[in-house]
């Protein structure tokens, strides 16, 4: 009965969709093909990611926002590394179909809500510098998602969203959602395991923005922090982006990430060419258990192409562990 119900709840959203496609349908499609190479035991995986979204307007300052993923992978999960952060912040265990978003959003005035099925990720912890580096940790710090069952990628569950942009400068967001987050789209309208928030607080202008948070639950309280400068030299058409990012878990002891500090630079020259390099330290329970992580990342970008060759090193149980990638992303909008 719940699958016919959710079959249901689709067919009459993608009607809908069908129906308002006149006046105002947005869509966007990204593939992402990721080859990951281990030199030091000769391990290889394969890696890909479509991803698809429909956002239609309804009625003035409502809109209908869906979102899919498929997923395809040669091995399990820790088949390249045992890093316990995760190497790459796409990585995901095969499936065909898993639902990301799906609900309704309304604008009144400065302020945004929403309701349905949804992930912290493009609210809280997605930037579009952090995006560039493949390390998890970055963006999601590891106090939040080693801590606790968390609604981020690629899991999603039913939240309560609302964006208020307070000036031009400050933005409030806060998220209630309930606490377990699932894969299996039959299983995410199901309401259980308590009820969770979210809540940020931003600042950002041309050349500076930052960000503090916190979480709530009924076990639990941590914060995160991120701040980020960058620098414009349009004559020779370059530009910089410095971040630094700290966060500390203030819940009960013995859990296992406590503290998170991570700190890189984006390098844009000629428009089409990125240049990066990152290192974070994340700091669990157990001593032998710490995980630092650099990274050394290069990207170029033709039409709606990117290429990224990279080259991460881990040093976790007194070793170095070191992961080659290289991922091609092409990106399709109506936009």
């Amino acid at each position: 009965m719940k699958r016919h119900l959710f079959i249901i709840m689709i067919t009459l959203c993608c009607g809908l969709c069908i129906c308002r496609a006149q006046e105002r349908f947005d869509w966007n499609v990204l593939g992402v093909a990721e080859g990951q190479f281990r030199p030091d035991n000769g391990r290889f995986n394969m890696f890909s990611l479509l991803s698809y979204s429909i956002d239609v307007q309804l009625w003035k300052g409502a809109d209908l926002r869906f979102d899919g993923m498929t997923f395809a992978k040669q091995h399990k999960l820790n088949y390249i590394s045992d890093d316990i952060s995760t190497f790459s912040q796409l990585d995901a265990e095969p499936s065909p179909f898993r639902l990301s978003i799906l609900g309704l959003g309304q604008q009144i005035g400065p302020v945004w809500l929403f309701a349905g099925i949804r992930n912290t990720d493009p609210d809280f912890f997605d930037d579009e510098a952090l995006g560039f580096f493949l390390g998890s940790a970055h963006g999601l710090p590891p106090t939040l998602s080693a801590n606790y069952d968390f609604a981020n990628y690629s899991t999603s569950t039913l939240m309560a969203m609302a964006q208020w942009q307070i000036s031009d400068m400050f933005m409030l967001k806060t998220a209630f959602y309930k606490g377990e987050s699932v894969e299996k789209p039959s299983e995410q309208f199901r309401f259980k395991g308590g009820v969770r928030n979210l809540t940020s607080l931003s600042l950002e202008t041309d050349k500076r923005k930052s960000t503090i948070g916190m979480t709530v639950g009924p076990d639990f309280y941590g914060g995160h922090g991120m701040a980020m400068y960058a620098t414009h030299t349009q004559k020779i058409r370059e530009k910089t982006d410095i971040f630094f990012e700290a966060s500390h878990y203030f819940g009960r002891k013995g859990e296992p990430c406590r503290n998170y500090l991570g700190t890189g630079a984006i390098y844009t020259f000629n428009e089409h060419n990125l240049l990066g390099g990152c290192a974070s330290l994340a700091d669990f329970s157990q001593d032998h258990d710490d995980s630092f992580h650099l990274e050394f990342n290069y990207a170029h970008i033709f039409g709606p192409v990117m290429l990224q060759p990279v080259l991460s090193l881990f040093w976790r149980y007194g070793e170095w562990q070191t992961v080659a990638f290289l991922r091609i992303t092409i990106e399709l909008s109506s936009k």
